[in-house]
C-alpha cells in the first residue's frame, strides 16, 4: 500500500464507522484506507482514492465490504 495523505497504517486510530469520512474498508478481499462517499442515487457508495495512481471503486450489493472504521486522527500533521 503506498501512503495517501492520511499516512500510514500503524499511524491511524480507528473508531465506529459513520456515514461520509475516511475509513478503513475490507472489499472483496482487500483492505483499503480511502475516502467514503454515498453516491446520491442511493444505490451504491465510493472509496475515493487520493493517490492519483489510483481510481475510485464503486461499492454495491454484489460487493463482499466491510466498514472496520472511520479514521478520526492521525499522529502526524496531515496535507490536506
Amino acid at each position: 500500500m503506498q501512503a495517501s495523505s492520511m499516512g500510514i497504517w500503524w499511524s491511524l486510530i480507528v473508531v465506529s464507522t459513520q456515514r461520509t469520512d475516511f475509513i478503513v474498508a475490507y472489499i472483496d478481499g482487500e483492505y483499503t484506507l480511502k475516502e467514503f462517499k454515498m453516491d446520491e442515487s442511493g444505490e451504491c457508495a465510493w472509496l475515493i482514492p487520493h493517490n492519483p495512481d489510483f481510481q475510485p471503486i464503486r461499492v454495491d450489493k454484489n460487493n463482499e465490504f466491510t466498514v472496520w472504521g472511520v479514521v478520526t486522527y492521525a499522529i502526524h500533521k496531515t496535507r490536506l
